[in-house]
This record gives C-alpha cells, structure tokens and sequence, in this order.
C-alpha cells in the first residue's frame, strides 16, 4: 500500500468522525453564546 492511498483512506475513514465531533462542540458554544449571560 502506498503512502497517499494510507491517507487517503485514513482520511476517509475519520472525516465522518472529525464532522460529529466539531459539530458536537460547535453546539455547546453556539447556545452559550445564545444564551444570556
């Protein structure tokens, strides 16, 4: 295996993973941001 397909791969593997975990901390910033302090 070369080395671009590796990351390739691994890139496909942990995009989808990457996505939920920044989503899930944009989350909590946005309603705290919303919120009134």
């Amino acid at each position: 295996m070369t080395i671009q397909l590796s990351i390739f791969l691994s890139l496909v593997l942990y995009m989808p993973q990457l996505l939920v975990i920044s989503i899930s901390l944009q989350i909590p910033l946005f309603q705290i941001n919303c919120w009134p302090p």
